[in-house]
């Protein structure tokens, strides 16, 4: 039965006593008890509030909906237990309510031990969400008191999030089964270097004696688990973040662990060092272990310095064929390239399958010639890859392997941004469209005008024999080159070696005179456009 509040009995509880004054004229006494009344009507107004009619569970939901909300927005970890110890003050009616709702103590926020006693008690048997992040410059052991406390319902943890802690403080705590937890994400301070752990050692072989059977994501940073413990069983998501691996068997074993997840469905790679050579892999026949990931839809790669180690790995993961594969690295100076990053292309399924496969691709340089980016189908909201990278001097290092480390047969459309041709670039992108002959799109975003006369078929050259349609956005062309360009392309005759150019976009507020596009239009469909007609899918590039 659903309980309610009623502000009429308690209005008449606290007014019972409310009498006229015996010593005073009668009919001075009534207007004195009409004052003494009016300010207990003043004074008991909020018990005739329409909240006091509402249900106790009605008003449980709505404290649940504003908690909710607090554990969303910036500054949550001071926000929450605010409003919690407001809600708490208001009445005794609110507070009894509140301390009967279990799901509003149900996150515990660590070091504060008396909040986290408090969370505890009203939380009942409720799974836990356990938070902490150290403040900068917190003292060791400051967190072991309210972990002590928690570590003692390890059986109720459901999600678990310690940030920029020591292992050595952690360990001790995390010792017990976690039958019920789903998430966990720990993130250690380094001891001996600032920005890695090293994968050799760990303290945390023991790590909750091994028992995580619901576990399903696992974040770790700055922190070594042995790659051999049973956490990294039947994971949906996994992500490694700054772990230093010195031990030459560690890839056979790190393949060994994916393997164990086969339901994983995201795999994250940040900032991993492999320090042996893969020569001293070899000798641990790491060519021979795959792991088969046949719901792995996502891979992410997120690297400060190219590692051939990780190649290696993506090459011998076996995802979905869906699988879209995201990248970030910067080359060494010197001779890395993109073979540094990427396997060699194989017929064999592998995480970097689907860059063969691909039909449109984006390609953006910058004007610096630091930062490379290709895009996979760039059209789609969610593209197929996206892989960022970043040296000196790159674009002679990227495109010369375009099409050799993974083939793109298929390949019809192509999009140029910022592109700057000079003579090595030129026979680089020359020998790339070379070895395509299929394209039938081309889009030129901000590009150099070299790239007009690249496109203008010659006795001597017939780049893109295919071509059909060709965007222009920003490129600083004359209306000469571009006239030679479409008359170079159109009004041929069928069944000849080059296909016409029958499509022709440029934006509404180009430069070009009303005489040229007039011209054109006599040869070909000319689109002008009002809004930017090159997407890059919405990936930052």
């Amino acid at each position: 039965m659903l309980a309610i509040n009623y502000p009429d009995r308690q209005f008449a509880h606290r007014t019972a006593s409310i009498v006229a004054p015996r010593d005073l004229h009668p009919l001075l006494s009534i207007e004195a008890l009409g004052s003494t009344i009016d300010a207990a009507l003043h004074r008991f107004r909020t018990l005739f509030s329409p909240i006091r009619r509402l249900p106790n569970e009605i008003i449980s939901i709505i404290f649940l909906l504003v908690e909710t909300e607090i554990r969303l927005a910036p500054g949550e970890a001071t926000l929450r237990p605010r409003f919690l110890r407001d809600l708490l003050s208001v009445s005794r009616s609110w507070r009894s309510i509140a301390q009967s709702t279990p799901g509003l103590w149900t996150r515990v926020s660590i070091p504060r031990p008396s909040f986290v006693r408090v969370c505890l008690e009203n939380s009942v048997r409720a799974p836990l969400d356990i938070v902490y992040t150290a403040r900068e410059g917190a003292r060791p052991g400051q967190v072991g008191t309210s972990l002590g406390l928690v570590s003692a319902h390890l059986d109720r943890w459901k999600t678990c999030r310690l940030e920029r802690v020591q292992d050595g403080e952690l360990i001790k705590y995390l010792s017990a089964p976690a039958p019920i937890l789903e998430v966990l994400h720990i993130e250690c301070t380094s001891q001996g270097r600032a920005d890695t752990v090293t994968g050799s050692s760990s303290s945390f072989d023991r790590l909750f004696d091994g028992q995580t059977p619901r576990l399903r994501e696992l974040t770790l940073k700055q922190t070594f688990v042995p790659l051999t413990h049973p956490i990294y069983s039947g994971l949906t998501k996994l992500r490694l973040s700054h772990i230093v691996f010195t031990k030459s068997e560690s890839i056979q074993l790190l393949l060994r662990a994916l393997a164990a997840s086969p339901l994983l469905e995201e795999l994250h790679l940040e900032n991993l060092q492999f320090l042996f050579s893969s020569a001293e892999a070899q000798a641990h026949d790491v060519s021979a272990s795959r792991a088969e990931l046949p719901h792995l839809v996502l891979v992410n790669v997120n690297q400060a310095h190219a590692q051939w180690a990780l190649a290696h790995l993506l090459a011998h993961i076996v995802p979905s064929p869906a699988v879209r594969l995201v990248m970030s690295a910067t080359l060494n100076d010197g001779s890395d390239d993109m073979r540094s990053v990427l396997p060699e292309w194989s017929p064999s399924p592998s995480a970097t399958s689907n860059l063969a496969h691909v039909r449109e691709l984006g390609l953006h340089s910058n004007r610096m010639n630091s930062r490379f980016v290709l895009i996979g189908e760039p059209s789609r909201s969610t593209p197929s890859f996206h892989i960022k990278l970043q040296a000196q001097k790159l674009a002679g290092r990227i495109i010369p392997h375009l099409g050799h480390v993974f083939p793109m047969r298929h390949l019809e459309s192509v999009i140029f941004s910022s592109f700057d041709l000079s003579t090595s670039a030129l026979a680089d992108v020359t020998d790339f469209l070379a070895r395509h002959p299929h394209i039938r799109e081309i889009s030129l975003y901000d590009c150099d005008a070299k790239f007009i006369e690249l496109l203008t078929v010659t006795p001597e050259r017939r780049m893109c024999p295919l071509l059909q349609k060709l965007s222009i956005e920003r490129c600083h062309t004359s209306d000469a080159g571009l006239r030679r360009l479409v008359e170079s392309r159109t009004g041929l005759e069928r069944g000849g070696d080059i296909e016409s150019l029958k499509h022709l976009r440029i934006p509404y507020w180009s430069t070009f005179a009303d005489s040229t596009i007039s011209a054109l239009r006599e040869r070909l469909t000319v689109e002008e456009c009002r809004v930017s007609m090159i997407k890059l899918g919405g990936a930052g590039i």
